[in-house]
């Protein structure tokens, strides 16, 4: 009798087949598209690689949302897919899809918050020194006890519901503590790109933010590096010297 598909082993799936590949392949897939949205918008003169002229609310916190998505998504793929593990099967794709929402939400509200603010406080285009200074508060940031504390429970969740609403509410409210702890450690360092959109200035907080989750899933071992620091003040010196 021949088996079916689904009872085939895990080593008999391809990598893009494998059960345990496709919530990380899924949310690769819409970082992916918002970073090359993001890169149109930057050729065709949303943004450029100095500061950003200001444009409507609606588009910057638009802009806003397509950099937390293809910069931030990428490095809490474990996290929700370990939440997604511990429900149902039947339900797997849709916990994931909440507890991404769930993600973004703090990271939407702080957005148009600091959108906001930033209209009101400085109406005109931020300069490549107000940027620079923003980073250097960041990278004082990067290595202060509070964020050590703050990384080192980043990853935490808890059990929810199997079924049902308060599945979604489960998945939901991980999700969203997610991306209040997320907030708190990475939003100094994303804080730059609201004053400018520059991709030199994305790639260079990404790749810097990116690095500590190469340390390893244990948070307590990839926080407070001085080197990373160091590396945000680079991104500084760089975002000044690509705007003179």
């Amino acid at each position: 009798m021949t088996a079916l598909p689904l009872s085939r082993p895990v080593a008999g799936w391809s990598r893009l087949t494998r059960p345990d590949r496709r919530p990380p392949l899924w949310l690769a897939a819409v970082a992916v598209v918002a970073g090359a949205v993001l890169l149109g918008l930057s050729v065709g003169g949303a943004g450029h690689a100095g500061h950003h002229e200001q444009g409507s609310l609606v588009r910057d916190w638009g802009v806003w949302a397509l950099m937390v998505t293809a910069m931030m998504l990428p490095m809490v793929n474990p996290v929700v897919c370990r939440v997604a593990a511990g429900g149902l099967w039947a339900r797997r794709g849709r916990t994931v899809a909440e507890v991404v929402v769930g993600y973004l939400l703090p990271w939407l509200g702080l957005g148009l918050a600091a959108t906001v603010l930033v209209r009101i406080a400085a109406p005109q285009p931020a300069s490549a020194g107000v940027v620079a200074a923003v980073l250097v508060l960041a990278a004082a940031w990067h290595v202060a006890p509070p964020r050590r504390r703050i990384m080192s429970r980043c990853g935490a969740v808890q059990p929810g519901a199997l079924r049902g609403r308060r599945a979604t509410i489960d998945a939901l409210r991980n999700g969203g503590v997610l991306g209040l702890r997320c907030v708190a450690t990475c939003g100094p360092a994303m804080a730059a790109m609201l004053l400018s959109h520059s991709p030199v200035l994305m790639a260079g907080v990404a790749a810097v933010l990116w690095s500590e989750r190469l340390r390893g899933p244990n948070p307590a071992e990839r926080v407070a590096h001085p080197a990373q620091a160091v590396a945000l003040l680079v991104v500084a010196l760089a975002s000044v010297m690509t705007a003179s």
